[in-house]
């Protein structure tokens, strides 16, 4: 007899109702911890990005790049919110708003790997790299929950 069978079935449902909501929380929150700054970034671009870039083909677009970024963690913020309010914690909607926040939130890594290339700044080049990976990662999750 398994551990499962030993369990009456209300329990069980409990359980994975529980752990559908702990694994859509931690999802909420890896995106708003990795996402925060976005406010940050419509105040301009930081004098220490700009000195990190000036050497690059890009330097004079290091601002509108900024703000971009900026635009792009907004937007994941905000989906967030949505997928928050149309409850699919609970396994509503398919996930779609949490798997765009993901998705976009992709982009904004993505974009920031390119710049630290520009510069040649290769250790946080790594750390967008490693952080995208887990952006897939947490896809992944997202769009397995949602089914």
């Amino acid at each position: 007899m398994s551990n499962t069978q030993s369990i009456p079935s209300q329990a069980t449902l409990s359980i994975s109702s529980l752990t559908m909501i702990a694994t859509y929380a931690s999802l909420y929150i890896a995106q708003i911890a990795l996402f925060w700054t976005a406010f940050e970034k419509f105040s301009g671009a930081p004098e220490w990005l700009t000195e990190m870039l000036a050497s690059s083909p890009f330097a004079p677009l290091t601002g509108f790049g900024w703000i971009m970024i900026g635009a792009l963690e907004l937007l994941v913020l905000a989906f967030v919110v949505l997928s928050l309010v149309k409850k699919e914690f609970l396994g509503h909607n398919n996930g779609l708003f949490l798997k765009a926040a993901i998705s976009i939130g992709m982009v904004a890594l993505a974009t920031m790997a390119m710049g630290t290339s520009f510069a040649n700044d290769f250790a946080s080049k790594a750390s967008f790299i490693y952080y995208l990976g887990a952006q897939v990662v947490m896809y992944l999750i997202a769009d397995r929950q949602s089914q």
